[in-house]
């Protein structure tokens, strides 16, 4: 059986990967629709949902902020700042968007945020043992 440390360590590990690659994906899917136009994006997005039971006042706002929220969240996970709390955040921002894919029916859509959302939660199971966060960094440091 494998000591505690050995198990830290690969709980560490697991986060750090988890963290690593949603990170990643937060932050490229956040600046692809920058560079898609921003206006560009909104407009889609708003045309996407115009024929749904959406209404448009919610989704107006959710539409302008989402590329903000998704590079912020990739960056705070990319680092490892607040991780637990920001997985939390990123499963509520999947959950928003599963919402929303299931009501223009995407199941393919739904299934991969489904995968996120499953790694969201491994990260905030093992995040309190993530030795290569600046959470950790700072409180050694303090």
């Amino acid at each position: 059986m494998a000591d505690n440390s050995d198990r830290e360590m690969r709980l560490s590990l697991v986060t750090l990967v988890v963290r690593i690659t949603l990170g990643m994906i937060f932050i490229f899917y956040g600046l692809g629709k920058f560079m898609m136009g921003y206006s560009n994006y909104a407009g889609w997005m708003i045309n996407l949902f115009k024929d749904t039971w959406l209404p448009g006042f919610a989704l107006l706002p959710f539409t302008y902020a989402l590329p903000f929220i998704e590079v912020g969240l990739g960056v705070l996970l990319l680092a490892g700042i607040l991780s637990r709390w920001t997985f939390v955040a990123t499963g509520l921002l999947l959950a928003a968007l599963i919402f929303g894919q299931v009501i223009l029916q995407k199941p393919e859509v739904v299934a991969q945020n489904l995968v996120f959302t499953i790694l969201i939660t491994i990260g905030i199971w093992a995040s309190e043992h993530d030795r290569f966060s600046l959470d950790h960094f700072r409180k050694k440091a303090g």
